[in-house]
């Protein structure tokens, strides 16, 4: 359910890694491809960084799911035992 977002990290961080690996394969100005090489790294940085933040968050957002159903099952127990 929450793993949609995690996944969808994983293989944009796999894409991106590729481009790195292949950067050497560009045949272009050295300094243009050492800032291209940074701002893959950069951004893989910062996809690690957005991918440790989801697999934290992961157990606080079931926790606030089975928080939620437990409640709402609990109100309608009450309003069915009120009605019965």
């Amino acid at each position: 359910m929450f793993t949609k977002k995690i996944i969808a990290l994983e293989e944009r961080k796999k894409l991106r890694q590729i481009e790195l690996d292949n950067v050497h394969d560009i045949d272009a100005d050295h300094m243009m491809s050492e800032m291209y090489k940074n701002d893959l790294m950069v951004e893989i940085m910062h996809i690690d960084h957005e991918l440790d933040y989801e697999r934290s968050m992961k157990p606080i957002r079931y926790a606030a799911l089975i928080f939620s159903v437990v409640s709402a099952g609990l109100l309608l127990f009450i309003v069915l035992s009120e009605i019965l």
